[in-house]
């Protein structure tokens, strides 16, 4: 039986759980974009070696009592983290999503799409015209996911990971579902 998850807004309490270490990802190929007559399409490439990749902890302390910004967490029945999303209003009035994970035993079982649903409700209740993100063409299940939610891939940057090495080769891509 899956235990039952519950979204809830981070507190000073469940802060602890916002900060920890990031969960690595699978890594296995790579969402290749291009511009058509003007629209951005996407395409799978599984062709890359399978390997796992892990970005550096947040530390969400100073959004605690921010009303622009909101952590959410995908806790379970006993407390535990299940994932996290972090969404704020931007100054172009998108939603934007700023970070988005859901822990490996996780994956595949609805975390991830009730976070994204939460962030989608709390940009709604703001007001703002959408919610936008940034991630990584490397990150294969992320974009898949995003393309599975409605989001639209509105444009690439192949400069963004430059000064990182060990994101050399990586393409920042911007994907956007408007209200």
């Amino acid at each position: 039986m899956t235990p039952a998850l519950r979204v809830e807004p981070m507190t000073r309490s469940t802060l602890p759980l916002a900060n920890a270490p990031l969960p690595a990802f699978p890594v296995s190929g790579r969402a290749v974009s291009r511009l058509e007559e003007g629209v951005w399409r996407c395409e799978w490439d599984e062709s890359a070696p399978a390997r796992m990749k892990r970005y550096p902890a947040e530390d969400y302390t100073d959004w605690l009592g921010d009303e622009g910004r909101q952590v959410l967490l995908a806790l379970t029945e006993t407390g535990a983290c299940a994932g996290l999303l972090a969404v704020s209003a931007a100054w172009n009035g998108w939603g934007w999503i700023d970070c988005l994970y859901v822990h490996a035993p996780w994956r595949g079982r609805g975390a991830v799409e009730m976070l994204f649903r939460a962030a989608e409700a709390w940009a709604r209740e703001r007001r703002l015209i959408g919610l936008g993100l940034e991630t990584q063409d490397i990150n294969l299940p992320a974009c898949r996911f995003y393309a599975r939610m409605g989001m639209v891939l509105s444009g690439a940057n192949g400069m963004v990971y430059r000064g990182f090495p060990e994101a050399k080769g990586e393409t920042a891509l911007y994907w956007y579902l408007p209200f």
